[in-house]
């Protein structure tokens, strides 16, 4: 029968709950990103680069309406339509009076190919043009400098105005009159209305000219762009926009995936704010480079290789990190926010807070992750550049620090009992742990911030940690995923040896990877649950094993790989990202009083969008179509009129939550949506 997990997403009589993430539109050009909302207003952008100040930011200063904004208000107003133009990253919003005026309003950050490079200023473009009727409009312009903390000052010419803060200065140029753009008088418009915000240089042609160039040559690089791209027969939609959004979000400097647009924002009604997404990761990225060479996106996927390759030749004491700012920095200072009042009144805002792992556990999974993506560059004839000897080199090296990690794995001591394998567990990425989305559960963090977060979202009401004492091991429990991390080094640097025809070192990392194979299938299983467990000696599945088929260490038609996807739909609730309980019991009641009955009180259910994504990838492998399908058409669902998803949704009410748009996300409905359509071969 269906299991609870799945049946959640299966309610679509009814159109999902809206909050205000739920009806934005995302523009950008690999430089800058804007989020604009259904009535056309710019509610987050930073123009600097990813990772800066947001000179608009009413979206995380609990939608101001005094600044951090840029908009055009239609007077008698009525209500609005938003849409990209096909297979384009052009936005259009389309207003519409009470008395029948329409205004359309087109939206989009430069990018095409300029000489011999990618031409994408630090500016934006909007054309305002009247459809129907004598639309009345106000401009209102609106932006603030150090996150809120000061206003800007203004000074003007005949056709810009200045806006100038302590180290930054952006310029507003527009065919419309200035004088009302900066008193925020209303006027009717006849002619189109030009408008281009950013950087602070003088335009030397007509700015209408310049407009029309950029939109049409913006329009053709993306439509072209779309044209390489290989398409399923079903989804088609979703996929291409997924793709284009990807596309934005790959950064120019630094060739890696920005993980979201955005910071701050909650992955539930009770989750405190999230960390700084504005940063590149390497988890999930690195797992994605199959279905990016098969959806051909083979552009991205060669620049992400270089991304990954500049990682490993990076000269750091401590080797690989998680998370690398969008400049490829392994270090950014973590900066408290407080003049922004976040999202929905949500305050305690940090931004940055990139710095090197902690912990015993990472450094064997990065190598793994290194060399699950760069194999790729080794097996490909157009990426020979890529496959270099020092290459090789440097990928048996990561290969061999994960097999000293995992030596040392297997060396520790069984947990006392599988509750403690589980309550004295490090943070993981892979199983979504709130410890990595919030600040405050990074270790050596908890001291300081962890009790006040301690009372917040799921952690209330279900985890481990809320309300049993940690119990103390010499050495932490085994993360199931990081070990078979350390064998996929191994197992792709045998690979790549057996490519090369380089029989000895093949052999030598064939064995092993099949000792290491051969105790993860023994130690990570568990004979009570018959499934594997997130630690060794645990009892917890955890999404992170939903990963096994996909990097091969156990095929996807193993009775063992189903048995453990249907254990983790009964553990589903544990990985929640925020709970939310009508008349809750004291901490831990919910427990004490059985899962049936606690989870019929629960009135706000928030997963990962990117595991619910996971576990329908996993009951595709497993054959169980109708569920995946059933389940993925219930999530692309949930996205908003522009087709973009979110870190979190709430599983009750289906309305989006956390950092949009997420790239894990993201990579993820490719990988399914793919896998799930019909073969052109089967029309």
């Amino acid at each position: 029968g269906e299991s609870w997990l799945t049946g959640q997403m299966s309610q679509d009589e009814e159109p999902p709950e809206e909050n205000s993430i739920c009806n934005l539109g995302a523009i950008g050009n690999g430089t800058l990103a804007a989020l604009i909302d259904t009535q056309g207003k710019y509610v987050f952008c930073c123009m600097n680069h990813f990772g800066g100040d947001p000179v608009f930011n009413s979206l995380l200063n609990n939608n101001s309406e005094d600044t951090g904004f840029l908009d055009c208000v239609l007077q008698n107003f009525h209500h609005a339509e938003q849409k990209y133009i096909p297979n384009t990253a052009i936005l259009v919003t389309t207003l519409f009076s009470k008395t029948n005026d329409v205004v359309q309003i087109k939206d989009f950050a430069p990018r095409f190919g300029h000489f011999d490079r990618m031409f994408r200023p630090f500016q934006v473009f909007r054309i305002i043009n009247r459809i129907r009727g004598d639309p009345m409009i106000t401009v209102r312009v609106r932006p603030t400098f150090d996150f809120n903390s000061k206003e800007a000052y203004q000074t003007r010419g005949s056709h810009h105005i200045r806006y100038c803060g302590h180290k930054e200065i952006w310029r507003l140029t527009t065919t419309a009159s200035i004088q009302r753009v900066l008193e925020e008088v209303p006027f009717l418009v006849h002619d189109p209305v030009y408008m281009v915000f950013g950087q602070d240089e003088s335009f030397s042609s007509s700015l209408s000219h310049v407009s029309k160039e950029f939109e049409h040559k913006t329009m053709k690089y993306w439509k072209t762009w779309c044209a390489s791209l290989c398409l399923c027969v079903e989804y088609q939609d979703i996929l291409v926009r997924t793709a284009i959004t990807l596309g934005m979000m790959q950064s120019e400097e630094f060739s890696g995936f920005i993980s979201s647009f955005t910071f701050g924002i909650p992955t539930g009604p009770d989750a405190p704010p999230t960390r700084d997404e504005r940063l590149c990761r390497l988890f999930d990225e690195c797992l994605c480079l199959s279905i990016l060479r098969e959806f051909g996106m083979l552009d991205i996927c060669r620049k992400f290789l270089e991304f990954l390759k500049n990682i490993c030749f990076l000269d750091s004491e401590g080797g690989p990190q998680s998370t690398y700012s969008h400049l490829g920095q392994g270090e950014v200072p973590a900066e408290k926010v407080p003049y922004l009042a976040g999202f929905h009144g949500r305050g305690d805002l940090t931004v940055g807070g990139v710095a090197p792992d902690r912990g015993d556990a990472l450094p064997g999974a990065l190598c793994g992750l290194l060399c699950l993506g760069l194999t790729h560059a080794c097996f490909d004839v157009r990426l020979k550049d890529l496959c270099s000897p020092k290459l090789i080199e440097r990928l048996e090296s990561l290969a061999t620090t994960a097999y000293e990690a995992f030596q040392d794995y297997a060396k520790r001591p069984p947990p006392p009992s599988a509750t403690a394998a589980d309550l004295a567990s490090q943070p993981s990425y892979f199983d979504d742990d709130l410890r990595c989305y919030t600040y405050g559960w990074a270790a050596g963090e908890e001291e300081e911030h962890g009790q006040q977060q301690r009372d917040l979202g799921a952690w209330q009401y279900w985890h481990p940690r809320a309300h049993q004492e940690v119990p103390k091991l010499d050495q932490p429990p085994v993360h199931t995923f990081t070990s078979v991390l350390c064998w996929c080094a191994a197992d792709r640097v045998r690979r790549i040896f057996a490519h090369r025809d380089n029989r000895a070192k093949a052999e030598i990392w064939g064995q092993r990877a099949e000792e290491m194979s051969a105790v993860i299938l023994q130690r990570a299983w568990s004979l009570e649950r018959k499934a594997f467990t997130s630690f060794w000696g645990g009892a917890v599945v955890g999404p992170s094993l939903l990963r096994l088929a996909e990097v091969g260490i156990i095929k996807a038609n193993d009775p063992r790989f189903a048995s453990t996807v249907e254990c983790f739909e009964a553990d589903a609730p544990k990985v929640a990202l925020s709970l939310s309980v009508e008349n809750a019991p004291q901490v831990g009641g919910l427990l004490q009083a059985g899962e049936d009955a606690w989870l019929d009180s629960v009135r706000s259910y928030c997963m990962s969008s990117n595991t619910m994504l996971w576990y329908a990838e996993a009951l595709r492998a497993v054959g169980r179509i109708d569920d995946a399908k059933k389940l993925f058409n219930s999530i692309t669902a949930c996205a908003n009129d522009c087709g973009l998803l979110s870190q979190s949704i709430d599983m009750r009410t289906r309305k989006l939550w956390g950092n949009i748009p997420h790239c894990s996300t993201l990579l993820s409905i490719l990988r399914v949506g793919t896998r799930l359509s019909m073969s052109w071969r089967d029309l």
